[in-house]
């Protein structure tokens, strides 16, 4: 039982970081397996689990001046009710025994994780990526860009996305603004399209052509983008015509 505790110590906090990066944009751009998972553990694990020590040790300073103050007054000895500050690894590892620090620890460190993840996505991540695309482009490489993947990139973004479908030899195509996408590292790449009929008129009856193209190579699948002002634009002609497209 010890060791378990001591697995969900020492590893669960890094694994929230993680996961709370993932969800705020910072997507990997493939499955990380076992091992890259426990590094990635033990390395988000030392900032998250010191300002929850941190924010522990003030909770136990706060409980003890209490403790005080109430010794103050009724004159009895409480000594026996102190906690004490965790001030290494084996002073954590001691307290693992306890539930109520089980409990405790692991909320400030959901709270801290979170903190972190947020601070480092809005901050730290965009300064870390200028100073790599400068060096990048000391050495004629093109920048890398602000998502982690082609897909993530292109089509989960805020605003109206109005795509065009086929394969790559053109058969079949939909046309359609896309209401939901799977998420960068779902197996399978699947979009919900909605208005399919106003848009395939609106394209049609204005002569629109994408932008630009995404290709899947292994599955065959082209995905046409529309550009988003022009789209715009003609939706403003459209509307206001004698005609409008219903």
């Amino acid at each position: 039982m010890g060791e378990f505790i001591s697995t969900i110590i020492f590893t669960l906090p890094g694994l929230i970081c993680y996961y709370w990066l993932q969800l705020f944009g910072i997507t990997p751009n493939q499955k990380h397996n076992p091992f890259e998972m426990v590094g990635i553990s033990a390395l988000l694990w030392m900032p998250v689990s010191v300002i929850s020590i941190v924010a522990y040790n003030f909770l136990v300073l706060m409980y003890n001046l209490f403790l005080d103050w109430l010794e103050s007054k009724v004159n009895i000895s409480l000594i026996e009710l102190r906690n004490e500050y965790i001030s290494d690894l084996t002073s954590l590892n001691d307290h693992l025994t306890s539930f109520p620090f089980v409990i405790t620890f692991l909320l400030f460190s959901l709270i801290s994780s979170y903190w972190i993840a947020r601070v480092y996505t809005k901050l730290f991540y965009k300064l870390i990526l200028t100073n790599v695309n400068k060096i990048r482009e000391k050495r004629d490489l093109n920048k890398l860009s602000n998502s982690q993947t082609v897909w993530e990139e292109i089509f989960i973004t805020k605003g109206s996305n109005v795509v065009e479908i086929s394969k790559i030899d053109g058969s079949e195509k939909l046309v359609g603004d896309i209401e939901k996408v799977s998420r960068p590292l779902e197996p399978e790449r699947n979009l919900t399209l909605t208005d399919t009929h106003y848009f395939t008129e609106l394209i049609n009856k204005y002569d629109l052509k994408p932008e630009r193209y995404y290709v899947d190579v292994r599955t065959g699948m082209k995905i046409g983008i529309y550009n988003k002002e022009e789209i715009k634009d003609s939706q403003i002609i459209d509307n206001a015509s004698s005609n409008p497209i219903v």
